[in-house]
């Protein structure tokens, strides 16, 4: 990343917003920051400051949801701006950052307007495929008090659908290797726990 001096402040401005949890928390922004950055490098005219800052905070909002009863993304990209400036972070690029945020969420519906808005959803959703994917939905599950057959639909409502919503041709690569991950598990959980994988996830065995 260079010399960029409000990095590293607005990184522990950022992880103060978060807890460990790995779901949604500071090791997933992490991740996200991680698959973020090597996205947009092999993106030409992709702009490292906007997608750096924007997967940093990106769901500094998601504590509050539940208590404002606001979407965590609409959320963080109400909070990013002074986050932002208190980091230094170069102002003429703040509104490209907000635009991010607000657009990264799969439930929220938004198409991302610019290059970097979709380096960040991209990021996101990578993050729940994958093996990363398969852990994350049954720690989310665990949490919700879900058994295994609801946990597994939620791959047939969400989780294997993502593949064909990445913009980027490097996020699209990266993705079909994830998507096959997630298909392999389950085949091999269905063939183990027949009577606990849902019917719905039939037409996703075969392909």
């Amino acid at each position: 990343m260079g010399e960029r001096k409000w990095l590293e402040k607005l990184e522990k401005l950022a992880r103060t917003r978060y807890t460990e949890d790995p779901v949604h928390g500071w090791p997933h922004v992490e991740r996200v920051l991680r698959l973020a950055l090597a996205i947009c490098r092999s993106t030409p005219g992709c702009d490292e400051d906007i997608v750096a800052a924007a997967a940093l905070l990106h769901d500094v909002g998601r504590s509050l949801e539940e208590r404002l009863g606001e979407h965590h993304a609409l959320i963080s990209a109400r909070l990013a701006p002074g986050l932002l400036e208190e980091a230094g972070f170069p102002r003429d690029k703040v509104d490209d950052v907000v635009d991010a945020i607000a657009s990264h969420s799969y439930s929220l519906g938004r198409e991302p307007s610019s290059l970097e808005a979709c380096v960040l959803r991209d990021a996101d959703r990578l993050d729940a495929m994958g093996a990363v994917g398969v852990a994350r939905a049954f720690a989310e599950g665990m949490r919700r008090s879900r058994g295994f057959g609801d946990t597994i639909l939620h791959f047939v409502e969400k989780l294997l659908l993502l593949n064909e919503t990445l913009c980027t041709p490097a996020a699209r690569e990266m993705g079909r290797r994830r998507h096959e991950a997630m298909l392999a598990f389950l085949r091999a959980f269905c063939s183990e726990a027949p009577h606990e994988c849902p019917q719905e996830l039939g037409p996703w065995l075969d392909k």
